[in-house]
């Protein structure tokens, strides 16, 4: 298969075992051993440059519970400060109201 070029959707050319992507928006993505995703592009100068487009998604999951905790503490804390200021039934009410039940007394 020498010689052989070939391109794919005109945006990925393969030529005897080059690959040049096509546009200046496009860049070369490899994966780390980490599983994060990275993107290289070069600069006019023929400098190039890495930039992580994704972390792995093990990172990703542990970054979202790590952010769902810290919401359900804020929301606990609020309880317990409105249940304090005697707040909380008002807030039940209204939330209540906003979703369309009906809370009894």
């Amino acid at each position: 298969m020498d010689n052989i070029a070939m391109s794919l959707n005109g945006r990925l050319l393969i030529n005897d075992g080059d690959l040049e992507t096509q546009g200046d928006d496009r860049g070369v993505i490899l994966m780390s051993p980490d599983g994060c995703r990275w993107v290289q592009q070069v600069d006019n100068n023929g400098i190039g440059s890495w930039v992580k487009i994704s972390s792995s998604p093990e990172v990703d999951m542990s970054e979202r519970r790590s952010r769902k905790a810290a919401k359900i503490a804020q929301i606990a804390q609020d309880i317990t400060d409105w249940n304090a200021a005697g707040q909380l039934q008002d807030k039940v009410n209204k939330l209540a109201e906003h979703v369309g039940l009906k809370v009894r007394a």
